[in-house]
């Protein structure tokens, strides 16, 4: 080894490949012991360490030492092999590194964006069930308005104004007391079914969110099991989707929405016609608007379940950035000091060393020769 070498650049260059070294011997170990013994996975992966070590150490020192030869394309040569093969081993170790500090971050990145796709349409889904819920209040009202008046219309023609008892006017509010009945009937059964879903639901959401604290299982075992919470809450929000009770108001909606032609085929009068229309379109027209929004809400899309891959995982969430320039450093340490060192080093040429002399030449008469040339040179200026 050259003493042209510093110590401190080779002790610094040694310290950040080891660091690199460990961190790659570390997640290969964990890698091996998935399915084997993890004390033979330890020794495959220390074995592989070493060598591994050993080599990029060797290629270290001599590109230190040829950072002192003269200019020469043999130097080039060889400096551009080193830095091939180092950045061919520091790629692969980033990757490492990025696993190591980061791993239960990007898998959990990778499985997270799906995941919260469904999260968003789950809670639409639930908004727009809690709004159809919230109807309840004016479908009991629009019941029992019918059935008074069905009730008024019967014994005093109050509606009609053309004679008691049954008629087409009593047949009518008797009609949208029995419908708004039956849709509070269903939602209220609705209601009970849902609530399980929703719970089942937001429980695949809290064990989403444990997964990460799960010491048992590796990076792997973790993103299999993303993977597959992300599918049980996918299938919940479809049976969600599928109880939307958009058929419920849209009954509504056409019982008591009728047109004034409807009713005049109906043999209503236009007066009994006026009283009844006043009073219930605009709960027609609020049960038409709740139908769309659950029709919306029952055609949300949700893409198939899909893990993101790394470039997009990078591109995607300034979370791993950190991470990442994190592992290039360790990863690439080791050959920035040495791309430093080799800088400063052309820059000051009293530190490298003289070109070596041709086979059989005489050092001595080379060095007094050039000493007589310059005194010559010296006495002519004078």
């Amino acid at each position: 080894m050259s003493n042209n070498i510093p110590k401190t650049m080779l002790a610094g260059g040694a310290t950040a490949l080891l660091v690199d070294t460990g961190l790659s011997v570390w997640n290969l170990q964990e890698t091996l012991a998935v399915n084997g013994n993890n004390g033979v996975a330890l020794l495959i992966a220390a074995g592989i360490g070493v060598i591994v070590f050993s080599l990029l150490i060797t290629l270290f020192i001599n590109g230190l030492e040829l950072a002192h030869k003269p200019s020469s394309p043999q130097k080039s040569a060889s400096l551009s092999a080193i830095f091939v093969v180092a950045t061919a081993f520091a790629l692969v170790s980033a990757n490492f590194n990025l696993d190591r500090v980061a791993g239960d971050l990007m898998h959990k990145l990778s499985t997270q964006q799906g995941f919260d796709e469904r999260i968003e349409v789950k809670g639409n889904v639930e908004e727009a069930l809690k709004q159809a819920f919230d109807q309840k209040s004016n479908i009991v009202s629009v019941h029992e308005t019918a059935n008074q008046w069905h009730q008024c219309e019967i014994q005093s023609s109050c509606i009609s104004e053309q004679g008691r008892g049954e008629g087409q006017v009593s047949g009518l509010l008797k009609s949208i007391a029995i419908t708004a009945r039956h849709a509070e009937s269903a939602l209220t059964d609705l209601e009970a079914e849902i609530e399980p879903l929703l719970k089942k639901a937001n429980h695949y959401i809290h064990l989403f969110d444990e997964v990460e604290h799960i010491i048992d299982l590796d990076f792997d075992g973790k993103e299999e099991r993303r993977s597959e919470l992300s599918e049980k809450l996918h299938e919940t929000v479809v049976e969600l989707q599928a109880l939307i009770p958009v058929s419920v108001f849209n009954g509504l909606e056409k019982e008591l929405g009728k047109s004034t032609a409807t009713y005049r085929s109906l043999n209503i009068s236009d007066s009994a016609a006026k009283r009844i229309r006043t009073k219930f379109q605009p709960y027609a027209d609020e049960f038409a608007s709740q139908a769309t929004l659950l029709r919306k809400a029952q055609h949300y899309y949700m893409p198939p379940v899909r893990k993101l891959s790394r470039i997009e995982i990078l591109t995607a969430s300034s979370d791993v950035t950190p991470y990442f320039l994190m592992s290039i450093a360790i990863a690439f340490g080791t050959w920035m000091l040495l791309a430093i060192h080799i800088i400063s080093a052309e820059k000051r040429p009293e530190d490298q060393e003289p070109p070596s002399n041709p086979p059989g030449a005489n050092p001595s008469v080379h060095r007094d020769s050039f000493t007589d040339l310059d005194a010559v040179r010296l006495a002519t200026k004078h």
